[in-house]
C-alpha cells in the first residue's frame, strides 16, 4: 500500500506540474499571485528610462507609512489645510528577488483587493512597469499614482 500511494503522489506531480502543487500552499495562505500573473494579459503598462533598484524604490516609496511621509501642513485665516503627499497603498508582499509586489488598501476599493506590480527590465537601461489587478478600478488607480510619480523622477522610453 505505501508503493501505491508513493506512485499515486509521483503521477499527480508529474501530470499537475510541479508549479501548481507548490502553488497550492501560497493559495491557502494568501500570497499567490497567479491570478496577478495571468491578469498582466490587460495590465497598464510603462517603461521608463532607470534602473531596476531605483525604479522599484521610487514605487515603495508610495507606500503608506513611510518614514519620510510628511504631509505639508498651510495656515490660513480660518483653518488649518494638510497637503502634500501621502502613502496610497499598504504593500501585501515585496519580492525584489522576483521583481514584483502586491499592494492592497487601494482608495475607493475594498481593503483586500489586490494589485500586482511588475518590474522587468527590457533593456540594460529600461525598466517596464506593469500594473494588474482583477478590479480594473484598483488597477487604474494604482497606475496613475506610480506613472505620475515616476514622470516626475524619470523619462519615459519610447
Amino acid at each position: 500500500m505505501d508503493k501505491k500511494l508513493k506512485c499515486v503522489v509521483l503521477v499527480c506531480l508529474v501530470s499537475c506540474g510541479c508549479a501548481r502543487v507548490l502553488d497550492a500552499p501560497r493559495v491557502i495562505w494568501g500570497s499567490s499571485t497567479r491570478a496577478l500573473e495571468e491578469a498582466r494579459a490587460d495590465a497598464l503598462a510603462k517603461t521608463y528610462r532607470c534602473s531596476l533598484n531605483d525604479c522599484y524604490d521610487a514605487v515603495l516609496s508610495l507606500k503608506r507609512g513611510q518614514e519620510n511621509e510628511k504631509p505639508l501642513v498651510t495656515e490660513t485665516e480660518d483653518f488649518i489645510v494638510q497637503t502634500g503627499r501621502t502613502g496610497i497603498f499598504d504593500v501585501f508582499m515585496d519580492d525584489r528577488k522576483n521583481q514584483r509586489m502586491v499592494v492592497m488598501g487601494i482608495p475607493g476599493n475594498v481593503d483586500t483587493t489586490e494589485v500586482g506590480i511588475f518590474f522587468s527590465q527590457p533593456t540594460l537601461t529600461t525598466v517596464k512597469i506593469e500594473v494588474s489587478s482583477l478590479s480594473s478600478s484598483a488597477k487604474r488607480t494604482v497606475a496613475e499614482k506610480i506613472f505620475e510619480e515616476l514622470d516626475l523622477r524619470f523619462s519615459v522610453a519610447e
